[in-house]
């Protein structure tokens, strides 16, 4: 009896010990993945994507478009923060999946309109719409600068490939493959 109580218990230390070394390989990865957007590397940011991004599409003509979209939108900054919550951790199917609370701040520059005389009135403009999605507390108006900061927190979805952990929002596309049990609604 003695035996089979020690047998137990060490094969449910080696579980958890297993389970945690695998959260801290998502740890790590989710660090990685945050590091690479923060830096614009889009050569890296590439194979953080899962397998299925590339359905319709190639790996070289994603990456274009994520540099092209980027450089249209120099006014913008999103920068993500290092603080973050693995909110779930599951197993479906041999396959892992996780959804990651991410803090992200963005930061919308009206600078470039001033000359033209409209950087007040783009910038009360879009203050007003980001308040009503997000909430006043989460949107910061510099004036003297003209630009507009949002914090907020949103849900990123893992799942874990053959190659390591890769990640995804939830949207049209992505929601068939991010198991229902762990989808927060699409906003």
């Amino acid at each position: 009896m003695k035996k089979t109580i020690l047998t137990l218990i060490f094969l449910t230390n080696l579980s958890v010990m297993f389970s945690q070394e695998k959260d801290e390989k998502l740890f790590f990865e989710i660090k990685n993945f945050i590091k690479v957007n923060n830096e614009s590397n889009f050569e890296k940011m590439v194979e953080y994507f899962p397998e299925f991004t590339f359905d319709s599409i190639s790996r070289r003509e994603f990456l274009s478009q994520l540099k092209e979209v980027s450089s249209s939108t120099m006014n913008v900054n999103i920068k993500m923060d290092n603080i973050f919550e693995i909110d779930t951790l599951i197993t479906l199917n041999k396959v892992k999946y996780a959804r990651i609370n991410l803090p992200q701040e963005t930061t919308v520059n009206f600078s470039e309109f001033k000359d033209k005389g409209g950087a007040d009135f783009a910038s009360q403009m879009a203050y007003l719409s980001l308040v009503k999605e997000y909430g006043e507390e989460n949107v910061k108006l510099d004036k003297e600068k003209w630009t507009i900061t949002i914090v907020n927190v949103f849900p990123i979805y893992a799942i874990e490939e053959k190659s390591g952990w890769k990640f995804t929002v939830l949207n049209k596309k992505t929601k068939n493959y991010i198991p229902k049990t762990i989808q927060k609604s699409i906003q």
